[in-house]
């Protein structure tokens, strides 16, 4: 139905209760202006006015019900054409309505003081540059939050910086000042809320995300956060269980892109990958080439990249070492896993930041001592890590880990009771494994 309808529906039931069209717009808490552009079909319908409007006039849902369908949330480009100003009020009330959905309350007290914050700025002149640079230093600190905190705590505060950053967006493009660096932040926040999900098993609501990060750096002219994004989605890539073959063509095609620029911790990220793909495949000399390329990446670094420990933006000694972990461990070399896997523990910060990372390295351990042979070892291994990592922290990553491990388990050995006890331990959250 056409907000045409809507309209000749509301003025029928204004009628019947014999309440004015203004009295509607007080109750409502909209300008009497935009609500009769509304009715009369000159502006959209929102959710959020059709159920104010259904608890007013007390139609047990109809308007939000029958006449609203909520339109999708554009996160990159502006509203455009005669009705800017009410379009980008109705983009702005759909953002916070997708904010209330995922838990986060932006209220209107809130609202209010972030418009008064904002017009004080300006009257003082604001400087954009110093507004980009606080965002800069937020993104550093989600760099943090991201090792320590559980996904789903994570995903709404990202969420909400990210409508905020969207704004401030939007008023750079019109002006042509700091757009490039707005991008930039735009795709350090996408690619974070996009490892989220996945983290969260999430991967088909991720699949945008990933697009979104890849744009948005792009746009931003950041060959280093761009390749940074598209190695991590090919390593989340791996263990949402994406054909291997697959993945290492689109590894090989981001390594020949990424060889006309210098060193980077994103060219790092993609070494890391292609790695990894190899190992998961079989190729021992493809894997082994390409941790030396790591290797040679590594050494290459600036210090503020490699002394970088305790965030995801650094790529430190203990990341390449964790990826000779991981690579041995699917090689089902034992001993030279063992050697790496010692090397990344003496590496990793205390606390709380290294949690996640201390459980994945003892999975795959693991995985390394069951395809080496050593199922006891491997089970052993594997169940004391998982049983003893908090329940909020069991990543996509974390599972699909122990869940190889079982899945490695040769069926001579499936019987032994340590192997079903771990199978009980993984219960209906084992992941498939990768193959």
């Amino acid at each position: 139905m056409t907000s045409t309808t809507f309209g000749d529906r509301l003025r029928h039931m204004l009628r019947e209760r014999g309440m004015s069209q203004n009295a509607l717009a007080r109750e409502t808490n909209y300008g009497p202006s935009y609500l009769s552009k509304v009715v009369n079909g000159h502006s959209s319908l929102t959710l959020e006015m059709a159920q104010k409007i259904d608890a007013v006039l007390k139609t047990g849902g109809e308007f939000a019900d029958t006449y609203c369908r909520p339109a999708p949330i554009d996160l990159t480009d502006p509203p455009r054409g005669e009705e800017h100003e009410d379009a980008e009020e109705m983009e702005r009330r759909r953002l916070f309505q997708a904010l209330a959905v995922l838990g986060i309350a932006m209220t209107p007290a809130a609202t209010a003081l972030e418009h008064i914050r904002d017009a004080a700025d300006r009257t003082l002149g604001r400087d954009d540059s110093l507004h980009v640079e606080d965002w800069e230093n937020t993104l550093v600190e989600y760099g943090y939050a991201y090792m320590e905190h559980s996904p789903s705590r994570l995903l709404r505060d990202l969420a909400l910086d990210l409508v905020l950053v969207q704004q401030a967006t939007r008023v750079a493009r019109s002006n042509g000042r700091s757009y490039n660096a707005w991008c930039r932040i735009t795709g350090g926040l996408a690619v974070l809320i996009a490892k989220t999900l996945c983290n969260l098993g999430e991967h088909r609501q991720a699949r945008g995300w990933w697009n979104t990060a890849s744009r948005a750096t792009a746009r931003a002219g950041d060959h280093d956060l761009e390749l940074w994004v598209r190695g991590e989605q090919l390593i989340h890539g791996l263990y949402q269980g994406r054909p291997t073959q697959i993945l290492l063509r689109e590894a090989d095609l981001v390594r020949r892109a990424a060889s006309t620029h210098r060193p980077s911790r994103g060219m790092a990220k993609v070494h890391t990958a292609s790695a990894q793909l190899h190992a998961l495949s079989g190729d021992v000399d493809s894997a082994n080439s390409e941790l030396a390329a790591c290797r040679t990446v590594y050494e290459m670094l600036p210090t503020a990249v490699t002394e970088d420990v305790s965030s995801v933006n650094g790529w430190a000694r203990d990341r390449l070492t964790y990826t000779e972990t991981w690579v041995h461990a699917y090689l089902g070399a034992a001993a030279e896993m063992e050697r790496a896997a010692a090397q990344t523990l003496s590496l990793l910060p205390p606390g709380p930041v290294s949690v996640r990372a201390h459980t994945q390295i003892a999975l795959m351990r693991g995985v390394g001592h069951v395809r080496a042979g050593d199922v006891a070892t491997g089970i052993s291994l594997a169940e004391r890590a998982y049983a003893n990592h908090p329940a909020d922290q069991r990543t996509t990553l974390i599972t699909a880990l122990a869940s190889q491990v079982l899945t490695d388990v040769p069926i001579r050995e499936a019987q032994r009771p340590a192997v079903g006890a771990y199978r009980e331990l993984l219960g209906p959250s084992g992941l498939p494994a990768l193959t």
